[in-house]
């Protein structure tokens, strides 16, 4: 019996199972190969070759679901679901020998965050939401594709939320999903999936059902050297005889190492914050400087965070892809799966990485090659920031000629350092601001205004005049963006 097997099942949209691809190779007839990519957020894609003269391939339809079942016989590891995906593309090929080419081409369930904007403001549901960072996660997915939207996807419900992560806080209508989801995870810091959660193993019949699945700080186990989860260490190094090559990383080319937020205001009221990384002056030339709106940030805090992201985001990249040979201590689903933390050696050095994502292929001798694609796990960056703010407030009340004005101007610099260990946020509290003019009356004119804003800086104007003797009340509410 074979160390490792492989079946691919093709579901209709009913579910029904109609057809079984083995996954043992082959160069005739049937499927021959496939390749999958699966990784933590986007979503991944996968490729099956099958012999164009199989009839199996004129059932394929637009998103009817591939299932990739493993089954490993020395890790003891039963048939598992090890990806799902949905039919999207398709190819084929008229080789020179004459053969004859099928490749079924899709992307993994997680295409489903990808297929939909956030809603506007309605009674149903709202582009506002805000707390730790999973539950605005899962709430937007509800209410965008899930059980609580417009145009819910079927089969996809959301799992029940923990409340895990940072304070998330913005308005997001018309915005990608997954972008929006890319982003709270950066904050939680989090992971997240789309799981297939039936049928099961050997149900031939039953409805696709699928599950978003939310996790903090991250998706998988600490697996480093010397961690303190008590988890067995699981080190990549081809000295060790579990590597078969190790592609190695690092780039600059899209680094951002200034960033400018442009905040609300107007010219000169506009309020402005600016962070580095200080890697702007490794050379001559190094500066790389870029703006972002944070218009939609509830906070001073949370504009600084979205600067932060910005940086992280733009920040030099270490990435690296291990082949891993398949050895009695590192068995792929056992000994390690994607999002858990290892440690690597590489030339001459140990790293830690965070494995996100995960390469498999199958090649016509039924040859297998795995890949764990890995991203660095020192992300702190010490920041410094400054912001500058104007806040203008004219207030003019006429009773005969009689005008008073007041302008304020306030500039700030702020220095911080900044880690991925940094504590959560708390909910910004809702701040009220009430001025009141009053004077003896025979006409009274009252005037009371509320508005919403991000930042607690606010430029407000106010006038009232009357013929006669005035009595003027203005009031002036501010609240933060989310409930």
């Amino acid at each position: 019996m074979a160390r490792i097997e492989w079946q691919v099942w093709q579901r209709n949209h009913d579910g029904e199972r109609i057809a079984i691809y083995a996954g043992q190779g082959r160069r005739t007839g049937g499927m021959q190969g496939f390749r999958f990519e699966k990784r933590l957020g986007p979503p991944g894609e996968f490729v099956i070759e099958i012999s164009g003269d199989d009839s199996r391939i004129d059932s394929i339809e637009t998103d009817h679901v591939f299932e990739f079942w493993y089954r490993d016989i020395v890790a003891e590891l039963d048939w598992t679901r090890a990806f799902s995906g949905f039919h999207r593309d398709e190819d084929y090929r008229d080789l020179e020998d004459g053969t004859m080419v099928y490749q079924s081409i899709g992307r993994s369930l997680e295409d489903i965050l990808v297929s939909e904007t956030i809603p506007g403001p309605a009674a149903s549901h709202t582009s506002c939401i805000g707390g730790p960072a999973e539950t605005p996660a899962k709430e937007h997915v509800d209410q965008t594709v899930g059980p609580g939207a417009d145009h819910p996807r079927q089969g996809l419900t959301v799992e029940a939320d923990g409340g895990t992560g940072k304070y998330w806080c913005k308005c997001v209508a018309y915005e990608n999903l997954l972008d929006v989801l890319m982003d709270i995870a950066h904050t939680g810091p989090g992971d997240f999936q789309v799981e297939q959660t039936n049928p099961s193993w050997n149900e031939t019949t039953g409805d696709i059902g699928m599950e978003f699945r939310w996790r903090t700080p991250r998706w998988g186990k600490d697996r480093r050297r010397g961690n303190t989860a008590g988890n067995k260490p699981l080190v990549f190094s081809k000295e060790l005889g579990n590597v078969v090559e190790i592609h190695y990383r690092y780039s600059r080319l899209d680094e951002a190492n200034v960033v400018t937020g442009i905040g609300e205001g107007y010219r000169r009221t506009r309020k402005t914050f600016r962070m580095s990384s200080g890697h702007e002056d490794d050379s001559p030339w190094a500066r790389r400087h870029v703006v972002r709106n944070i218009q939609k940030s509830a906070t001073d805090i949370q504009m600084q965070g979205d600067l932060i992201d910005a940086l992280e985001r733009g920040k030099p990249s270490e990435l690296m892809e291990v082949t891993v040979k398949q050895t009695k201590a590192t068995r792929w689903k056992r000994d390690w799966d994607l999002g858990d933390l290892v440690t690597t050696e590489v030339r001459g050095r140990e790293v830690d990485q965070k494995i996100v994502g995960v390469q498999v292929g199958l090649d016509p001798d039924g040859n297998m090659t795995l890949v764990a694609l890995m991203e660095e796990m020192d992300t702190s960056l010490g920041l410094t920031s400054t912001s500058t703010s104007t806040t203008t407030s004219t207030t003019t009340s006429t009773s005969t000629s009689t005008s008073t004005t007041s302008t304020s101007t306030t500039s700030t610099s702020v220095t911080m350092s900044y880690s991925t260990t940094q504590t959560a946020y708390t909910r910004p509290p809702t701040t009220t601001s009430t001025t009141t003019i009053s004077s003896t009356s025979t006409t009274s004119v009252s005037l009371s205004m509320t508005m919403t804003r991000q930042p607690p800086t606010t430029s407000t104007s106010t006038t009232s005049t009357s013929t006669s003797t005035t009595t003027t009340s203005s009031s002036v509410s501010t609240t933060t963006l989310c409930p």
